[in-house]
């Protein structure tokens, strides 16, 4: 089962390759908000746990794994050819603290645990 969620602040950083830039994503499902890293949001694309999505006007654009020539990997909408400026286009926050678990952890968890990793 696959869940979906709309990022609506990416963490950013200085990063002179746009790729690098991002750091994080974060949203709220319900009275839930969730905050997953770059490496965290590829690991539950891969394997199916998340679906996330960036709103463009009236569309959802799907986030995707992009890969540099080196197989560096990060993230990217359906749109985004060689950089995500889709992502980046979106307002920034830094986390303050280390994000608390949430019921979004612990479901990435259970399917985790189920799925036999």
């Amino acid at each position: 089962m696959t869940f979906s969620l709309i990022v609506k602040l990416v963490d950013k950083c200085d990063h002179p390759l746009p790729h690098r830039r991002i750091r994080g994503i974060s949203g709220e499902t319900g009275e839930f908000q969730w905050h997953h890293t770059q490496a965290e949001a590829i690991a539950h694309i891969e394997a199916n746990l998340f679906d996330y999505f960036v709103r463009k006007d009236s569309y959802n654009l799907r986030l995707v794994v992009g890969q540099t020539p080196d197989g560096e990997k990060y993230l990217k909408t359906v749109l985004d050819n060689g950089t995500p400026s889709h992502l980046l286009e979106l307002p920034g926050s830094l986390p303050t603290e280390a994000p608390k678990p949430t019921v979004l952890h612990s479901l990435s968890y259970l399917a985790k645990f189920n799925s036999g990793h």
